[in-house]
């Protein structure tokens, strides 16, 4: 539970947790505080297991202000006291107002207008806000800020908040988001840019594993990043460069270039950086916002060979981007061929933009098996360490299970192929922990070197029907017939 510092007071201090118009109160504990009345005055509780508390039944999705566009619409929700009244339970506020990024900037503050006239209140030297501080700002679907004041001289019509980015900025902070789970996993997300990003891409997003094939997404990290430190480094020092810069970064399919590219935000987010993967659908007059960036700004466009529109939006935004900050343009393709010619020469303002872009092949990881069996293992570990996180999965030591596997002949050129080698990983833990299935799902005989690579799609879907067929079994609501 995000609040105010002057709130809930120093670490380790003990509180009551409630919801307004609950009739009882959860114990919780001060787990993070930050500075009373200070530019940082917010403190993470940790609420006990209680029937009085309903934690959230999602993750929260953090985000902060990455243009200096003004009129940000924001809301929040608190229980100030203007909103109470004697003999009644605790009643709620929810107020409607403006983020302008540029007010408070120097000191690291929000400030939000309220949208709505500022209240009458008779009550000498005290505010009708009082109680309103430790409320979420919200600026649509991320977590923006925390209310920490009424903001003096403004008639009661504006309010301070704590900026989400102040918060994020502690190492303190973070380990304790990530001691639990609940932060964000690549960095605060643009507020302004939230409608154009693709949530298939966003590590936040619906972090349930509904099937053990979820796994082998790229956005989850699942199995550690290796072998691709060296172009990391490339492309981390490109970013560092300022001002606009493209890279097209292709090769086939599965060979790991979403995840160098997962890896790479993940690194630039904690750095303060805003990443964006645009969805397919964003139209070109969608994009050409992205010329208001005023923080660094990386743009991932997976797929590119098909997104000639978008690429040409792009270019369009980065020609009249202010250039004060990077803005760096990241291609993921399956080739470089007749799509990128396209792109680079469909107009003289593409060819300014792109033709100074940098193209790499991605060559597999190993492209001799050497140290497969190594990677192999490794994956065999990483998954085994998640799969009890799979929804309706048995419970095995799965863990146990990846160390009795040995791998089996990996000489085929296929297994160069990052995301086969995962899938075969996968595979054998689940071959392993299952017996062995009726005929008509049995998975394909493992025969000669690289053959069993040709069948592992079909090894895991035998898998994935299994997996769902039993959660519809155990899920599905009792049917009866009635008589009539």
């Amino acid at each position: 539970m995000l609040t105010s510092a002057h709130v809930a007071g120093a670490f380790g201090t003990r509180v009551k947790v409630f919801h307004p118009g609950g009739t009882d109160a959860a114990g919780g504990r001060v787990v993070w505080s930050g500075t009373p009345g200070g530019r940082d005055d917010a403190a993470l509780v940790l609420a006990g297991d209680s029937p009085h508390w309903q934690p959230p039944g999602s993750p929260v999705r953090w985000g902060r202000a990455v243009t200096d566009r003004p009129a940000i619409p924001c809301e929040t929700w608190g229980t100030p006291d203007i909103a109470q009244r004697p003999g009644r339970a605790v009643e709620a506020e929810q107020l409607r107002g403006r983020l302008n990024p540029g007010t408070g900037f120097v000191g690291n503050q929000h400030v939000v207008d309220l949208d709505q006239p500022p209240p009458v209140w008779q009550a000498d030297g005290a505010s009708p806000f009082a109680g309103m501080s430790r409320a979420a700002v919200f600026c649509d679907r991320l977590l923006t800020g925390v209310v920490a004041s009424d903001r003096a001289h403004s008639g009661h019509g504006r309010l301070n908040a704590v900026p989400a980015y102040v918060l994020h900025h502690d190492p303190a902070f973070r380990a304790a988001l990530a001691e639990w789970d609940v932060g964000p996993s690549g960095g605060l997300q643009a507020v302004e840019f939230q409608d154009l990003a693709d949530r298939a891409q966003d590590p936040d997003h619906a972090r349930r594993l509904p099937s053990p094939a979820a796994l082998l997404q790229a956005r989850h990290q699942i199995v550690p990043f290796h072998g691709r430190h060296g172009l990391l480094t490339e492309l981390t020092a490109w970013c560092r460069l300022g001002g606009f810069g493209a890279w097209l970064l292709h090769g086939p399919g599965g060979q790991g270039k979403t995840r160098l590219a997962h890896h790479l935000a993940h690194q630039l987010g904690a750095d303060g950086w805003a990443v964006l993967w645009p969805r397919a659908t964003a139209s070109p007059q969608e994009l050409r916002v992205l010329r208001h960036a005023a923080r660094p700004l990386l743009v991932v466009l997976d797929y590119a060979e098909s997104r000639a529109d978008q690429i040409a939006a792009l270019v369009e935004a980065a020609a009249d981007h202010h250039a004060n900050t990077p803005l760096k343009l990241l291609l993921l393709a399956r080739t470089d061929g007749d799509g990128w010619q396209h792109a680079t020469t469909a107009t003289s303002l593409a060819e300014d933009y792109l033709g100074a872009a940098r193209i790499r092949l991605l060559t597999p990881l190993d492209d001799t098996p050497t140290n497969r069996d190594d990677q192999y293992r490794e994956a065999a570990q990483a998954l085994a360490g998640t799969l009890p996180h799979v929804e309706g999965l048995p419970a095995r030591d799965w863990p146990a299970l990846a160390r009795t596997l040995r791998p089996h002949r990996l000489g085929g050129d296929t297994y160069g192929n990052a995301l086969t080698l995962h899938m075969t990983a996968l595979a054998d833990l689940l071959d392993t922990a299952e017996p062995r299935p009726p005929e008509r799902d049995r998975p394909i005989e493992r025969g000669a070197v690289g053959q069993e690579a040709d069948f592992v799609e079909d090894r895991l879907l035998t898998h994935e029907r299994r997996h769902w067929r039993q959660t519809v079994r155990t899920t599905a609501p009792a049917l009866s017939l009635t008589t009539l």
